[in-house]
């Protein structure tokens, strides 16, 4: 899984709260997740990573108790190390245990890279204090990971190694044709919400000729209204490695949540 991680936060850091178990990689039917808990007594955090295969993003997961305190969303910064620091969006939830739970959505998964090699991990969730975390022994979880989603691709009937036919991927933000206005309205009618998984075929004219379900949300308003929408997206199209325009895919997730939700 090429260039998707993260990189470090804070150049005077504080000192990294230590790991309180081993890395965990959960083979769940539609994803990967690498996890690992760490701090001890209040000043406890879990944090994952769940990356989409062939996507153009990645998914972290913070989980924690006690007084970190966040907004319902805002803007989170991640770095690894000394590197550049990376913002993304994240949206927080309470669980039913009462701990609270933040996904950090980093869209472009070409701007990070190097978790494998690297020591520590910040995240900083809006005004909030930073978590720094010590990253000991990440680099067989990464590789774990990795063959996960490579395992994923497979059942899902994707050839993941149709990057390395490619000198450019397809080029496109989806995440900005995903929004409130886009939400579809017969799932919207029903009030049905929840995660779907599609892969698309991109065309050599950018435009998506097909779009399939590999992970459904359990409703098929919700399901065809996420193909109806990623049919809209114009791609700048891949190109092989002579430099023509080629057929290439992608795998797009989306999280649908009714508005006030």
């Amino acid at each position: 899984m090429p260039g998707w991680m993260i990189s470090a936060l804070l150049a005077a850091a504080p000192t990294a709260l230590p790991p309180t178990g081993p890395w965990r990689v959960d083979y769940a039917p539609d994803i990967c997740v690498m996890s690992r808990d760490f701090g001890a007594n209040a000043n406890t955090v879990t944090i994952g990573f769940r990356p989409t295969p062939m996507g153009s993003g990645t998914e972290m997961l913070a989980i924690w108790s006690g007084e970190h305190k966040t907004v319902h969303d805002g803007a989170a910064t991640v770095q690894l190390d000394s590197a550049s620091p990376v913002t993304a969006r994240y949206a927080r939830w309470t669980l039913p245990d009462n701990r609270q739970m933040a996904i950090i959505e980093i869209a472009d998964a070409t701007s990070i890279g190097g978790l494998d090699k690297a020591s520590t991990l910040s995240v900083k969730l809006g005004d909030s204090p930073a978590w720094t975390l010590s990253l000991a022994a990440v680099a067989k979880a990464v590789a774990a990971l990795n063959t996960c989603n490579d395992d994923l691709l497979k059942s899902w009937g994707v050839d993941k190694a149709e990057s390395a036919r490619l000198s450019q991927p397809p080029r496109a933000n989806p995440a900005r044709y995903f929004g409130p206005d886009s939400y579809p309205y017969a799932a919207l009618r029903v009030g049905a919400q929840g995660r779907v998984i599609v892969a698309v075929t991109i065309g050599i004219d950018g435009r998506i000729s097909d779009c399939r379900v590999v992970s459904s949300s359990g409703n098929k308003a919700l399901d065809d209204g996420t193909c109806d929408v990623a049919r809209t997206i114009r791609y700048t199209p891949a190109r092989d490695l002579a430099g023509a325009p080629t057929v290439a895919h992608q795998v797009i997730p989306v999280r649908w949540v009714l508005p006030g939700g």
